[in-house]
């Protein structure tokens, strides 16, 4: 498993972490909606329910794999093999042999 496989693998799980955490949130604050829960102290349901939707959304981010955090950890790799980045060296297909 390469590096890169891994970090996906990771970045995936994360991602599903956070959005079951989300999850819990929203349940939480359906409970307290039923009046099921009391809520902790210095809170709300509402708070509860934001929270829990703001996680939920940013772990599917994390989960579907965003380009950016790939390129972030990677850069080089993105470089490489990535032909609409134009090297310097005046090659065929670079900006500099036109």
């Amino acid at each position: 498993m390469t590096p890169r496989q891994l970090f996906r693998v990771v970045s995936a799980s994360l991602g599903l972490w956070y959005m079951l955490r989300g999850s819990l949130m929203l349940l939480d604050a359906l409970m307290m909606a039923m009046h099921l829960n009391e809520p902790a102290a210095h809170t709300t349901m509402y708070s509860y329910a934001v929270v829990g939707a703001f996680e939920m959304f940013i772990g599917f981010f994390v989960m579907c794999g965003v380009p950016a955090f790939d390129r972030m950890a990677f850069p080089r790799h993105h470089k490489e093999t990535d032909p609409s980045v134009g090297n310097e060296t005046g090659g065929e297909g670079s900006p500099i042999s036109r």
